[in-house]
């Protein structure tokens, strides 16, 4: 496997969540509309990923911390991203695992130039999914579709059908085109099993098969500890197995 180099920013910036996640320096997402006078004010803890099918059809991001919320909506809108999908709890096994950047519902709260208001709810038995509506100070406003599952266990993996059944609605979401968003805590563990996902449902429909061990390693080119733990390993296994099998029901 070809080692690539990670970006390093300093340590009392704090924009990292973990001091051992990190982009990696050729395919980290660079932020534009920033300060001139800020050396690292383009920088966001986020990678693009490249789909089974598409170029840079995913962004795999840490979650926002208290300060890289405005730099995550800013990513948003400068991506064009049309989906979002978070595979966690605002809190988990009491610790902190993503700043909120929406508000409740018909509800709006600032962040710097951006605003996000949520203007719809619908909650699933797994995961609720949100429209909000993404505005920039004098750039007018965009609508983002929020899918946030809520069905991952602080320790292990979900129901392999829960998982299935978010990825259907996501993939009828984001035919409408634009980059999807995927975060969890870090942006690597359970970001990178749904995109694992993603890409092994892919192949199965166009080849007939997969190949699991040469999705992770390729996704792992993209971003540091993709599909990060056994558990999320044998997921893959399992998950695969009932699409080849069953289909996805």
């Amino acid at each position: 496997m070809k080692v690539h180099e990670c970006y390093e920013v300093p340590k009392d910036l704090k924009k990292n969540r973990f001091k051992d996640i990190k982009p990696y320096k050729h395919n980290r997402v660079v932020l534009i509309d920033v300060e001139q006078n800020d050396p690292y004010g383009d920088y966001i803890n986020a990678s693009y990923i490249v789909g089974y099918a598409l170029m840079d059809q995913f962004i795999s991001a840490q979650g926002p911390r208290p300060n890289t919320v405005a730099d995550f909506l800013c990513m948003l809108w400068e991506q064009g991203a049309s989906c979002v999908v978070m595979l966690t709890r605002e809190v988990e096994g009491g610790k902190r695992k993503c700043t909120n950047y929406w508000y409740k519902l018909h509800e709006s709260k600032s962040y710097g130039i951006y605003t996000v208001e949520v203007i719809d709810e619908e909650k699933w038995l797994d995961f609720t999914i949100r429209k909000l509506k993404l505005q920039k100070a004098g750039s007018g406003s965009r609508i983002v579709t929020q899918f946030h599952f809520m069905s991952w266990p602080d320790y292990g993996c979900p129901e392999v059908s829960a998982l299935l059944r978010l990825h259907k609605k996501v993939a009828v979401e984001s035919r409408k085109g634009g980059v999807i968003v995927v975060h969890c805590s870090a942006g690597v563990g359970r970001s990178g099993t749904y995109i694992a996902l993603n890409w092994l449902i892919h192949q199965s429909e166009t080849e007939g098969g997969v190949d699991i061990p040469a999705c992770v390693n390729r996704l792992r080119q993209s971003r540091v500890n993709m599909v990060q733990t056994v558990d999320q390993y044998a997921f893959l296994y399992r998950a695969m197995h009932q699409v080849l099998n069953l289909g996805e029901t």
